[in-house]
């Protein structure tokens, strides 16, 4: 992203704001029409129950790993932003099958998961994920949000921990 960008980063977990990735993602889009664009919404789970039991402090501590886990999972592939509270939005570009999605959200997935495997002291912290492509899935940033917030909503409702995309039909 350019520096115009990286002014805009939100406040805590130097990622990007949401304004920004919004932005960013749809000049993406119209820049380079009919290449595959990746995006998908990122949502700790249960987090209201982290910060009750653990405290607000913590629960930020988790919004900060949570998205170093994100950057670096897209290091050289995307752009990482902060959407809401404990909502996360990447957007990559040019992965060109439905391996390659999997692959980079399966990372992210279980990076998250790990965050805290060896301390019993700390929640298991886990992620559940909703993304769409373009131009498969939709010709503008909002067509796609809406479809990534479906599939997020499918993530939770599978029971959280859980990865959701739509399916790239294969090239004619």
């Amino acid at each position: 992203a350019s520096d115009v960008y990286k002014r805009q980063l939100d406040v805590g977990t130097d990622i990007l704001n949401k304004r920004a990735i919004t932005e960013y993602t749809k000049r993406l889009i119209e820049s380079k029409p009919g290449c595959p664009v990746t995006i998908a919404i990122i949502d700790i789970d249960n987090f209201k129950t982290i910060n009750d039991e653990f405290g607000h402090m913590f629960g930020d501590e988790v919004i900060c790993n949570v998205a170093d886990v994100i950057k670096e999972s897209v290091e050289g592939k995307g752009v990482a932003g902060r959407i809401g509270g404990d909502e996360m939005f990447i957007v990559v570009e040019g992965l060109e099958s439905n391996d390659e999605i999997r692959n980079v959200l399966r990372t992210i997935r279980n990076n998250v998961s790990f965050m805290y495997n060896n301390q019993p002291d700390k929640p298991h912290v886990t992620c559940s994920i909703g993304s769409s492509t373009y131009p498969c899935d939709g010709q503008t940033y909002e067509e796609l949000f809406n479809i990534a917030d479906k599939m997020l909503y499918l993530a939770k409702e599978k029971g959280r921990d859980t990865v959701s995309y739509t399916h790239l039909r294969a090239h004619e």
